[in-house]
């Protein structure tokens, strides 16, 4: 009787950026089937690990065990120095914010929730975390493992905001992006009492990057949303599900070859469902055969 192939055994190392004065956790799941000698494979690069990556890698483990629904790749997940789910609940508000983000105020609702120095920004330190992904985290995969060049980025809310600025202001750093349920436009006052006005903040950035020169390689992005999104009270002056098709008729109207999206509104799904759904399509999408 063959025996059920087990998890690949998970890696987990400590990364300072020295710049931003931040350790962060990365976990690494190796391929579920390891390459052949002198073979390499994609690497999936998923932001918020400590409440996500336990989710990714069954996912992962799933889709590659299959044999048909992707081929074999490495997940690659990065948090913080923390064992508590939500302890990123603050810094990401730091590293994936950006200028010109809606000012918010994320307030600790648990023990173990971690936060910046005293004195320090707790917000638009997406520049940085960009720095850090391209220069040491990539190059560190890409040394240790049998990673090859093709890099995917995977992120959900301001997770998915950060992978579209990273296409905007670094589009030779991540081949593809699984973008979900990114927030591009807010309405209304946000957490620090800020008042917006229809305020376009990543779509704006989406239509100068659109009539710009094509890139230099090609990308491929996949784009999502719940259609339960739109009726959640909490997130209601994001209108992420209307949102999302604003930003797929953008990118449709500019017809770029350079740029392959395939867009879905995933029905029933919230904020809190969505994102392991469309991790599962969009792995499909990107990795699977083509059809």
């Amino acid at each position: 009787m063959d025996r059920l192939p087990a998890f690949p055994p998970v890696e987990r190392f400590i990364l300072r950026n020295e710049a931003a004065d931040q350790i962060f956790q990365i976990q690494v799941q190796p391929p579920l089937n390891p390459p052949r000698a002198g073979g390499r494979c994609p690497v999936v690069y998923a932001s918020d690990a400590n409440s996500s990556f336990d989710v990714l890698r069954g996912l992962a483990w799933q889709l590659q065990y299959s044999g048909h629904d992707a081929a074999p790749f490495i997940l690659v997940g990065i948090g913080y120095p923390s064992e508590m789910p939500l302890a990123g609940a603050i810094l990401r508000g730091r590293d994936l914010t950006f200028a010109g983000y809606p000012k918010i105020v994320v307030t600790p609702r648990f023990d173990g929730t971690l936060a910046p120095a005293d004195g320090a920004p707790r917000q638009g330190g997406a520049e940085e975390f960009l720095r850090f992904l391209h220069h040491m985290l990539a190059p560190r995969i890409e040394r240790a493992y049998p990673a090859s060049d093709r890099r995917i980025y995977f992120g959900h809310s301001a997770g998915a905001g950060f992978g579209l600025y990273s296409l905007f202001e670094a589009p030779d750093l991540f081949d593809g992006y699984i973008l979900s349920s990114p927030g591009l436009a807010f309405h209304g006052e946000t957490s620090a009492g800020a008042c917006y006005e229809d305020y376009e903040f990543l779509l704006d950035r989406a239509r100068v990057f659109l009539a710009d020169a094509p890139l230099a390689a090609p990308k491929r992005l996949y784009l999502s949303a719940g259609s339960a999104e739109e009726d959640d009270p909490n997130l209601r002056p994001w209108r992420l599900t209307s949102q999302v098709q604003r930003l797929a008729a953008l990118f449709e109207e500019a017809g770029r070859p350079d740029l392959e999206v395939f867009t879905e509104i995933l029905p029933g799904e919230t904020h809190g469902t969505v994102w392991a759904v469309a991790f599962i399509h969009a792995i499909k999408h990107l990795l699977g055969p083509r059809p």
